[in-house]
């Protein structure tokens, strides 16, 4: 698994308690099931310590007659979720025992406190509470729905019933006329269902206590004996009540606290389809709109910081009914004449916009200079991010693809999970944040952050990540010879060739022997120039590298950090082969050097001492030479710093350079 660890300058400090564990076995019966349990056999998942709702990390025991059995120590008074799986992965299909007296309350799977002592627990039938062969009793329940004030959406199914006892799918209901709509269903007595009616895909919000259920779901706890339910108002609880004439009613909010966006605030409710309306701004920080509503009609809406629900406000309970998805819509009944509703705060049931002052910050991040990543290479790439002057309650990391979008957030220093992400390019962002931000999770684009509500703070800057799949440095060749003369008329460069090679981008470098492999040279087309370089062995390698790959300050291949692969090397030798020539040891020196030149012609010549930034240092020659004379030179350097330090010899129309370096 490829991960990116992402640690922040915190410290944290784990503490270990001792706790009494008993051995707990699972089992289920299969015998009574008709479908298709995978080659891999039957597997448990669920919240256990470790290995969390995995299959393959819970393989089950074939002991014949149906009967699968998995034994595992737990620590006394866990509180367990499970279900089991029909293979080691969760396609192949895992049982709903939802509504059932071993469910976990509002899921489908099964619970389990761990008692004091060792447990065998039965072996309960698939999708049952009970062991095999045990016969529930059933009641035939008539649900019944009014839906004379609504228009049925015939185009996608018309009338139909979901709940717990069919997955939430969709269960026609047949019209009995005066717009009744009822089926019948047998469900296990004295079992709790959860449900709702539909007009074609649209799921009811029904209001009050028939709502009493997740989500704004309705309750039934099934009765003993056959039983027909009053019929309903469709999204209301009880018998529907009588619709008069329309009037205007005008909504009203204030924005005070908001970053408004340019779009402005917009409305969504029972009037407009629960549509994102435009309200009008009606001076400072005050949004109206005005509908016409039916009188007695139940109104439900909410107000949005933009255009849409990614930014509707969180209404508080007090002043709100069950919005099905785990929040709550404002309410209201129709008034019998024109009226405009009490002003309210966004997100509060108050008049009176209480505006605390924002103390958040995001801090700055840093991270080192690597931040390119191959992918597929078989090693896990980790980038250690820290950061620093982050104020707030709470934090979020997130991992943002190239179009901005969010892959994936985390709440503390977790790890990024970087297995199967496709290569491109990503970045690191970090907020810190107070509670008063409850929007958040609804944040799914980088450029969405000014919509959040509330106080927070986001990070100064971003590291970006560049992932990319590994290149190839190719097959290196010459173009020349390899072997060149320094003196004036004969060779004086190198070319090189490569194929084979992929990456973004590619460069040749020219390296010394004499200096440790230190990079001389370097451009992307493989002709190097070689006059001036001193005789002795050198070498040319290609290197293909992607994005992120810093190579502008590198001085020997092995600082290379990143994405990236280096080609075989083609050797170099340059030789003295007569006129001029100039050579120096040892080299590097860690005390005086020893210069040694000779000149082919009677001329007058001179030696001097360079720097790296082109400042002469000292003179050692300046007269005329005799020919074919090696004039040998010591040059102390002992007031000069290390570094690499260049001989300039100029003879006549020729002029020689020798790097040596100074490494006491």
């Amino acid at each position: 698994m490829r991960t990116i660890l992402i640690l922040t300058g915190l410290l944290f400090a784990a503490l270990s308690t001792t706790a009494q564990s008993v051995n707990v076995t699972f089992r289920v019966n299969m015998s009574e099931f008709g479908g298709t349990i995978d080659a891999s056999g039957m597997h448990l998942a669920g919240s256990f310590p470790t290995g969390t709702w995995t299959p393959s990390a819970r393989p089950m025991t074939n002991l014949g007659n149906g009967i699968w059995s998995y034994s595992q120590i737990l620590p006394v008074g866990f509180q367990l979720q499970y279900k089991f799986v029909l293979g080691n992965d969760w396609p192949f299909g895992d049982e709903n025992v939802s509504g059932l007296a071993c469910s976990a309350p509002s899921t489908s799977n099964r619970a389990l406190t761990v008692s004091g002592t060792s447990a065998l627990l039965p072996a309960v039938c698939w999708n049952s509470c009970n062991t095999c062969g045990v016969v529930t009793p059933t009641s035939n329940i008539t649900f019944q729905v009014d839906m004379s004030q609504q228009t049925i959406d015939l185009n996608n199914g018309g009338v139909s019933i979901s709940g717990s006892f069919n997955g939430f799918a969709k269960l026609p209901m047949v019209s009995q006329g005066n717009g009744i709509y009822a089926v019948t269903i047998p469900l296990a007595t004295g079992n709790s269902v959860q449900y709702k009616f539909r007009n074609g895909d649209a799921f009811e919000n029904p209001l009050g206590p028939c709502a009493s259920g997740d989500f704004g779901n309705r309750v039934l706890l099934v009765p003993s004996s056959n039983t027909t339910l009053a019929a309903e108002c469709y999204s209301a609880c009880g018998a529907c009540v009588p619709i008069g004439a329309n009037y205007n009613v005008t909504f009203q909010v204030n924005a005070a606290g908001l970053t408004v966006p340019t779009e402005g605030l917009h409305i969504a409710g029972t009037f407009n389809g629960f549509t994102p309306t435009a309200m009008i701004n009606a001076g400072g920080n005050i949004y109206s709109f005005t509908a016409s509503i039916p009188q007695g009609s139940t109104i439900l809406w909410k107000y949005l910081n933009g255009n849409s629900f990614d930014f509707a406000e969180s209404v508080p309970e007090v002043c709100g009914s069950p919005d099905g998805f785990g929040g709550f819509n404002r309410t209201a009944t129709g008034p019998s004449q024109n009226t405009t509703f009490p002003l309210v705060c966004f997100g509060s049931c108050d008049s009176q916009c209480a505006v605390e002052e924002c103390l958040a910050n995001g801090g700055t991040l840093s991270a080192p200079s690597n931040r390119s990543f191959c992918i597929a290479t078989g090693s896990p790439a980790g980038i250690n991010v820290t950061v620093s002057g982050a104020v707030g309650t709470n934090q979020r990391w997130a991992l943002i693809n190239a179009t901005g979008n969010i892959i994936e957030t985390r709440s503390n220093n977790s790890l990024f999970n970087l297995d199967n992400k496709p290569a491109g390019n990503y970045s690191i962002r970090y907020i810190r944040f107070e509670n008063n931000v409850t929007n958040i999770g609804s944040i799914t684009n980088i450029s969405q952050v000014g919509s959040l509500v509330g106080c927070y703070g986001v990070a100064t800057n971003a590291i970006n990540i560049f992932l990319r799949t590994e290149p190839n440095g190719g097959t290196l060749s010459a173009l020349s010879p390899t072997t060149v003369c320094t003196n004036a008329g004969s060779a004086t460069a190198i070319s090189v060739a490569v194929s084979g090679n992929s990456g973004e981008f590619n460069r040749f470098g020219l390296t010394s022997a004499a200096l440790g492999q230190q990079i001389l040279l370097s451009n992307t087309s493989g002709n190097f120039n070689l006059i001036g370089l001193s005789p002795g062995n050198y070498a040319v390698t290609h290197i293909s590298y992607q994005q992120g790959v810093s190579i502008a300050n590198v001085q020997f291949p092995s600082d290379l950090e990143g994405c990236y692969d280096l080609s075989n090397s083609v050797s170099v030798t340059i030789q003295s082969c007569g006129g001029a020539s100039l050579t120096s040891s040892p080299n590097p020196t860690s005390g005086p050097s020893f210069v040694t030149f000779t000149s082919a012609n009677e001329d007058y010549a001179t030696l001097e001492v360079y720097d790296m930034n082109g400042r002469m240092v000292e003179s050692l020659f300046n007269q005329v030479t005799t020919p074919e004379k090696e004039y040998r030179l010591e040059f102390s350097g002992a007031n000069l710093p290390n570094g690499i330090y260049l001989y300039r010899l100029t003879t006549g129309a020729e002029v020689m350079i020798d790097k040596f370096m100074i490494a006491r």
